[in-house]
């Protein structure tokens, strides 16, 4: 949200807010972002999902 201000109040691209010529653009380059760390949580809260299974294991061992 931080980038559509910055673009539609700082620069001289407001006429393209009215338009909403630029959010598919600003979309697409959030998109492999937002991506990129919701597979960096999904990775972490898995991880600590196996780890949790594996202490498990060889505590009852």
């Amino acid at each position: 949200m931080a980038l559509f201000f910055a673009l539609f109040l700082f620069t001289g691209y407001a006429g393209g807010a009215v338009r909403h010529t630029a959010d598919n653009r600003i979309m697409l380059q959030l998109a492999p972002a937002l991506l990129f760390f919701a597979m960096v949580i999904w990775l972490h809260v898995r991880g600590l999902a196996c780890e949790s299974m594996e202490e498990q294991a060889n505590s009852d061992a």
